[in-house]
Order: structure tokens, then sequence, then C-alpha cells
């Protein structure tokens, strides 16, 4: 009783090491694949706002400086509002440290200090702004005292990746359910067989020669039960041949002792 239940405790030991292998495995992948996916669509996509971003930004500076040079009287508030309808973004003019015109509740608060330095350096550059997430372009306008700065959202962007990180968080829990069940599934395939060959090393030790394992598969497990078998077939033929050859001492004893005991009762 305590052999097999030490036996059934390392067979189910080894069972959930497989197991735990394949998820072990599964989940390291998965991680992997996920996070590597999310982190190249992050830099992919976030690379293609900021180029489209730039791209807008200098067709609008470029009409900027037409509005600006046409010579017609325009307000600067008017400006603002004939940029912002070129597309979805927030414009804000500045004079150096004088707001001339942005959209409404666009500040000077809303770009960012080290972008500013730069700009104010009349050097183009761009940011990003954290709350609310954005993309800040800014630039000197050629030809006149005056700096501005297009605002982009940036939410579209983070519900696309919020999307995707969900997505993948889905298909890695999946697979890691599925690496269990195959784990579960293939420790059985492997652990079965074992524990067949387990019990019948048992019966033939106590005595059930005759015991032998089935062959189903020709590989690593079908090896292990032909060797179990032929090594029962050996260890039951030497048996008998130790049995006959008890049988045959025992005949030819049989005479001399029946003599030798008469002799002795005769003396």
């Amino acid at each position: 009783g305590e052999m097999r239940r030490r036996g059934r405790l390392r067979r189910r030991g080894l069972r959930w090491r497989i197991t735990l292998a394949f998820l072990g495995t599964a989940l390291a992948v998965s991680a992997l694949v996920a996070g590597t996916t999310y982190f190249l669509a992050e830099r992919y996509f976030l690379r293609q706002r900021i180029d489209s971003a730039m791209q807008e930004s200098f067709r609008n500076l470029e009409s900027a400086v037409e509005i600006l040079s046409s010579g017609r009287e325009i307000s600067l508030t008017r400006l603002v509002e004939s940029l912002e309808a070129r597309g979805e973004f927030q414009v804000l003019l500045l004079r150096g440290e004088s707001t001339l015109g942005g959209s409404f509740g666009v500040t000077r608060a809303a770009i960012p200090g080290p972008l500013a330095e730069v700009v104010e350096r009349g050097e183009v550059g761009y940011a990003f702004r954290d709350d609310p997430r954005s993309l800040v372009f800014g630039s000197p306008v050629p030809g006149h005292d005056l700096t501005v700065y297009f605002i982009y959202s940036l939410g579209g962007l983070v519900a696309t990746l919020d999307v995707l990180r969900n997505v993948l968080l889905v298909v890695s829990g999946a697979a890691v359910v599925l690496a269990a069940a195959v784990g579960t599934r293939v420790s059985g395939r492997v652990i079965n067989p074992v524990r067949r060959a387990s019990e019948a090393a048992r019966r033939v030790a106590e005595g059930l020669l005759e015991t032998r394992l089935p062959v189903v598969r020709r590989d690593e497990l079908g090896a292990l039960a032909d060797s179990f078998n032929e090594m029962a077939a050996a260890l039951e033929e030497r048996i008998a041949r130790e049995q006959q050859f008890v049988g045959d001492v025992s005949h030819e004893l049989r005479t001399p002792l029946t003599t030798l005991q008469t002799s002795t009762d005769y003396l």
C-alpha cells in the first residue's frame, strides 16, 4: 500500500511537472509575442501619427504665411479659425510672451516647456503632452515675429492601442489555456504507459510472470514495452528452467535417498 501510494505521488508529480512546463513555455512565448507585437505596433502607429502631423503642420504653416503675406486685413483670431477649419487640431499663436490668438480653452500652459525653448530659438520641433494625451508641433512663422503651435489629440491612437492590448491579452490567455489542455493531454499519454509498466513490474514481483504489456505504439514507449515483455519472458523462462532443474535433481536423488534411509533403518 505504501509503495502504491508513493508511485501515485511520483506519477502525479511528473504529470504536474509536464503540464507546468507546457504552461510556463506558453506563458513565456505568449508574453514575448504579445509584448513585441504591442511595442512594434505602438512605435509604428506613433511614427505614422507624427509624420502625418508634421506634414499637416507644414502645410498649415505655409497657408498661414500666405494669408499673412497677402496684404489683406485679417485678425489673428480669424487666422486661427481659418487654420482650424483645415483639420482636427487646435492652434495657438504667440508673439513673445503674449498670446495673440488660440483655439477655445488653449493657453500658453498647454505648450511643453522644452518645446517652447526650442521654438523661441527659431527652430522647429514637436513634443508630447500627457494630460490630455496629445502631440504639440511648434514653429516660428517665417517673415513674421510670430510663433505658432498645432496641437493634435492622440485620443484615437490611445483607444486603438487599448483595443490592441486587450486583444493580445485575450489571445495570450487563450493560448495559455490551450497549452494547459495540451500539456494535460500529452502528460497523460506519457504517464499512462509508465503507470502500466509500473503496475506490470509490481505484478511480476508478486510472481505473476505471465504479465505482459500491450505494444500499441512504435516509439520510445513502445520500445519500453517490448523490452519489458522480453525481460518478463526471459525471467519466466529462467525460473521455469530452474524449477525443471530442481525437479530433475529431486527425481535423481530420490532413489539414493530411499536406499540410504532403508540402510539407516536397518542399522
